[in-house]
């Protein structure tokens, strides 16, 4: 899903494909074989759904295919999953052969990836929709047109029965590597303060390990050795500190850490 690994419900994976392999298949062409015709990816990636029809690795997939390109372009030109045991070295299967796969219409399969989005994001606007799922602005706004939303102003739009708890504390949290809620929006100074956004961002776009505070993002985290490190980017109030580390010790137990502290 959007060229990475996700864990995804059996019943919206034929609708995700559906509205979101055609953006694969674009942006991946010019990264392996770019000057390969359709016709030669449109048969790689036939010959891969074949082969794939029982798991197989990634290597014995870039074998059949005769090489890793073959294989990368395939791999992005047609639906497939990772399987069960989930080991070093991952075994893929077609998707047809391991699910109850019936692509929707493509109307549908974007109205249910909008909905599905909304759900875990919303309110959101449409440039945040389009912004998580790589998708055009123009496409994320067809899709919407078949979802029932309640227009919030300025652009925020959210599901009809969605839970909107209104200006509530939120207790302090640990989020991992590229979380979601950071990634999933166009627009993130709703959760990241502006004079912050640099400061969880790395080279290659990798989004480091922070930590909220009353739901916005207020320093980063790590650990070392036995060590889990907490790192304010400001003094912290005395109550939030405290909740924190209370919270920063049940991650560190869930990371295998013995101790909290601050940097």
């Amino acid at each position: 899903m959007r060229g990475t690994l996700h864990i995804v419900a059996a019943r919206d994976y034929p609708p995700f494909v559906t509205a979101l392999q055609s953006s694969l298949t674009r942006q991946y062409a010019g990264v392996r074989l770019r000057d390969a015709p359709d016709t030669h990816v449109d048969a790689l990636a036939e010959r891969a759904l074949a082969f794939a029809a029982e798991p197989r690795t990634n290597a014995e997939l870039a074998a059949h295919l005769g090489g890793l390109d073959e294989w990368f372009r395939a791999r992005f030109h047609a639906p497939f999953v990772v399987v069960p045991p989930f080991e070093r070295r991952p075994r893929i299967v077609a998707a047809q052969a391991w699910l109850d796969f019936e692509p929707p219409a493509r109307e549908e399969a974007l109205a249910r990836l909008v909905r599905r989005y909304l759900a875990s994001f919303g309110p959101a606007t449409a440039k945040d929709a389009a912004r998580w799922a790589r998708l055009s602005l123009s496409t994320i706004r067809a899709g919407l047109e078949r979802v029932r939303t309640i227009d919030l102003g300025d652009g925020y739009v959210d599901l009809t029965r969605a839970p909107r708890p209104g200006n509530v504390s939120a207790p302090p949290r640990l989020l991992p590597l590229f979380d979601l809620l950071l990634l999933g929006h166009d627009d993130r100074t709703r959760v990241v303060p502006r004079e912050y956004a640099q400061a969880i961002n790395e080279g290659g776009g990798m989004i480091l390990r922070s930590f909220l505070v009353d739901g916005v993002v207020a320093g980063l985290w790590r650990t070392a050795g036995e060590t889990l490190e907490l790192s304010p980017f400001a003094p912290l109030p005395r109550v939030a500190r405290r909740e924190l580390e209370d919270e920063a010790r049940r991650t560190a137990a869930f990371v295998g850490a013995a101790r909290v502290r601050f940097a």
